[in-house]
């Protein structure tokens, strides 16, 4: 059995609530979950929580997971969608079959990855708007 290792881009303006839980959770079925900051060690969530990343992005290896999260949230999804980085991680991490999930208004971040052709998609309903070329919207 493979190691599960968790990949969590932290972005000004995440969902506390889709971040923290999801981290929690995974943490609590001891799955490794490491947490890094788009911008730096100290993020700050859409109402105001501050999180000490475990690392920041430019410091990380992502060949090292086999799983990548992204939590929802404005502007986060926004701010991570504008990162040529991430974008990278998550085309790589496609090619490379591994694990990607993405909650809430995250999902456009794969969607300007350029990775969701054929996939079905669900999203934040506001969100709707960024998927009008994409047939399996629900």
């Amino acid at each position: 059995m493979s190691v599960i290792s968790v990949l969590c881009i932290l972005a000004d303006g995440f969902e506390e609530t889709e971040a923290i839980t999801v981290i929690d959770l995974l943490r609590r079925a001891n799955i490794k979950v490491t947490t890094v900051g788009l911008k730096g060690p100290v993020i700050i969530g859409s109402h105001g929580l501050k999180i000490n990343c475990d690392s920041e992005l430019k410091n990380i290896d992502d060949a090292a997971f086999t799983h990548l999260f992204l939590p929802g949230g404005q502007p986060g999804s926004d701010n991570l969608r504008k990162s040529g980085t991430v974008l990278e991680i998550i085309k790589k991490f496609n090619r490379q079959n591994k694990g990607i999930s993405a909650i809430c208004a995250a999902p456009t971040v794969l969607h300007e990855a350029g990775i969701l052709a054929g996939r079905r998609v669900t999203s934040y309903p506001a969100e709707k708007k960024v998927f009008t070329d994409l047939r399996n919207y629900l």
